[in-house]
């Protein structure tokens, strides 16, 4: 069975050994021992460095184990193996191996990037290790690496020396200065990121921290090593090869999880390239809060997710009530499995909130805690849990359609709860009526409007609308309320064609989650706008948001278009908070006539609604042919968008936490 379908992925992190060639079975059954070797300095309560291999394959971990623990001398280590997703048969099959590790395995697949970060949390080490199964390292190869650190301060990463099967020495870019890739060609970057991705290194673990560790934005496989290197490099340290550290990579291997994901690659390689030359890498913010929080306060909150943790719009909501809480209480997020709190400190970043001390946990465990108040965030009319906590809150996001089995489980959960939130009156709307049908009469319904932030760009920019610079921004994604990305295209190509004269352009920015849909959405966009002055900017950072909203004069929203309201209202934008965003720049919204953002529309007296191409042509050409009259527009867009910004959150939530209480 493909355990990858069950993740509606296609994506496949594993190597089997009916997939490889004699020349390199033969070389490992040369090398297997029978008999199991466990190194003397194998430790798992003091070590000085913690080895963490993401296993490809079940047959190929236990020759990468019995490697490590044959070839490791003189320093004390451990190894971590994780295995994800898991699965019970999975388990069985680790067990069976004789030399020592400690397994961690999760159910849902944590890809590279984060299951290196969940492993280096559990670490004991001071040194943190990076290898997955495809390397098999030498004798005395790990002593070497370290005593590179004892020898020279500069130094944040050092890589192992690693050849092929025939004894070759691979490509290295290791020990290149990164600092000064703005002089080189591009193929000479498109080199050393090549030869880079493939890294196995050694870093201590506190760099790992202050780096924040491996970022999401690799997700599912390719660059997380590329992109870790570059903000070492950002800390003023080092890069070195330790000649030493011998290992033998499985070029094979590696060669075959690059072939089965090549869409990840190409992708990833694309949005690594245009960070670079956008500068991204100059902008690093290290303050981070990634050590797990002591529960120090009197008080406690608890707050459940079933989602995963992305940089989005529902996250972001949830985030900052947690934020404006958490100077008065502990604060401890749930998940149905972990995340690291990298990963968690990443999203904060991403969606422009400061990090916050906060305790992250398996909702399994919930009940050994005392909480004084749990939230729970969900995407049906009724919570999924009963609630944990003296008092119960539930975040509806909309109330999908539920199943007959979920509403049996739940039917009598809201009575648990003090209040339900919501982002807007269409929201609430659309929870009454769903209550109804189900013949609840709960009343405690609040609307908290989501925050945009408090924008550093105090000064006034006069737009000049001489021209129509167009931005448009929301994840690239098809299901769900798909932002439309390739309707604004569309009605962009057809309105310059049908009105030559107007000069425009159009940026579109977007996170980009790496799976299969939104890699897909993505090129088709990126397909239709080749051509047209149409720039697409996935996984930009804040820097270059900020200067395209600078730039731009009218913003474009577009979910739900060419849908019926009434049969269809999940798909219609819940709030539009990057509506507000863009107000706060003084931009002119454009947006669908139905769901959050016209309501927004409505309450400010800024901005358009349309229905159709051709309602959206005539708006933009009032602003060409009136473009005196739009310039008072923008003050009264910045000013508007202030009742959205996160003060106003902070006063609006404890005013209702009263009301509450």
């Amino acid at each position: 069975m493909d355990h990858s379908k069950l993740f509606g992925r296609k994506t496949i992190l594993t190597v089997t050994k009916k997939e490889l060639s004699f020349k390199t079975s033969r070389y490992l059954k040369c090398i297997f021992q029978k008999e199991p070797f466990c190194s003397v300095d194998y430790d798992e309560i003091s070590p000085m460095v913690t080895i963490i291999v993401k296993s490809n394959d079940i047959w190929l971990t236990n020759f990468c184990l019995q490697a490590l623990h044959k070839h490791t001398i003189g320093i004390k280590f451990e190894i971590l193996v994780v295995d994800s997703p898991s699965f019970t048969y999975r388990k069985k099959q680790y067990l069976k191996i004789k030399n020592k590790f400690k397994l961690i395995s999760f159910k849902k697949e944590r890809f590279y990037s984060e299951s290196y970060n969940l492993a280096a949390q559990q670490a004991k080490g001071n040194y943190l290790c990076f290898l997955d199964t495809a390397i098999l390292v030498k004798e005395n190869w790990l002593l070497p690496a370290i005593d590179i650190f004892k020898n020279d301060s500069s130094v944040g990463i050092v890589a192992l020396n690693k050849v092929n099967l025939d004894g070759h020495v691979l490509n290295q870019a290791f020990n290149f200065d990164f600092g000064i890739l703005n002089s080189h060609s591009v193929e000479l970057i498109n080199h050393l990121i090549d030869s880079f991705e493939n890294a196995h290194f050694v870093v201590s673990k506190s760099v790992f921290n202050k780096v924040n560790g491996f970022s999401l934005r690799w997700d599912p496989i390719f660059f997380e090593c590329v992109d870790f290197a570059f903000k070492v490099n950002k800390m003023g340290l080092n890069t070195a090869v330790s000649d030493q550290s011998l290992a033998v990579e499985l070029v094979e291997v590696s060669n075959l999880l690059k072939n089965k994901n090549e869409n990840y690659y190409i992708t990833n390689k694309d949005i690594f390239l245009k960070s670079f030359k956008n500068q991204g890498y100059q902008n690093l913010n290290f303050e981070y809060y990634n050590e797990p929080a002591i529960l120090k306060k009197n008080k406690t909150m608890g707050f459940y997710t079933p989602f995963d943790m992305l940089p989005a719009g529902g996250e972001r909501f949830f985030l900052n009530i947690m934020k404006s809480v958490s100077s008065e209480y502990n604060i401890i997020l749930f998940f149905d499995e972990l995340y690291s709190y990298n990963r968690v400190c990443e999203v904060c970043i991403l969606l422009n909130i400061k990090p916050f001390f906060l305790k992250i946990d398996n909702i399994a465990n919930i009940n050994i805690y005392d909480l004084d108040c749990y939230w729970e965030m969900g995407n049906k009319s009724l919570p999924m849990n009963p609630g944990y906590g003296k008092k119960n809150i539930y975040i509806c996001q909309f109330p999908y359609l539920m199943h007959s089995y979920e509403i049996q489980d739940r039917k009598n959960h809201l009575s648990n709860y003090k209040a339900i939130f919501v982002y807007s009156e269409y929201v609430k709307k659309h929870l009454i009526n769903a209550l109804l049908l189900l013949d609840n009469n709960f009343n405690k319904i609040y609307i908290l409007n989501p925050s945009f932030g408090n924008k550093k760009n105090n000064e006034f920019v006069s737009k000049d609308f001489s021209s129509l610079q167009f931005i448009s921004v929301g994840r690239f994604f098809r299901s769900g309320h798909c932002k439309n990305h390739h309707i604004i295209v569309n009605f962009f190509i057809n309105f310059i064609s049908k009105y030559p004269f107007i000069k425009a352009e159009l940026h579109i920015v977007g996170s980009l989650i790496n799976n299969d849909d939104s890699i897909d959405y993505y090129n088709e966009v990126k397909k239709a706008a080749t051509g047209y002055p149409i720039f697409l900017y996935p996984n930009a950072d804040e820097k270059t948001l900020d200067d395209l909203y600078r730039q731009s004069n009218i913003y474009i929203h577009a979910a739900g278009y060419g849908l019926d309201e009434s049969a269809h209202p999940e798909k219609m934008e819940h709030f539009g908070i990057t509506v507000v965003e863009a107000m706060s720049y003084g931009l002119i919204p454009i947006v669908y006539h139905a769901g959050g953002p016209s309501e927004i529309i409505n309450k400010s007296m800024v901005g358009f609604t349309y229905k159709d191409q051709d309602q959206w042509d005539q708006i933009c050409l009032s602003v060409v042919n009136n473009k005196d009259n739009f310039l008072s527009l923008n003050l009264k867009a910045i000013e508007k968008s202030k009742n959205y910004s996160d003060d106003q959150f902070d006063e609006h939530l404890n005013a209702l936490l009263k009301e509450i209480n």
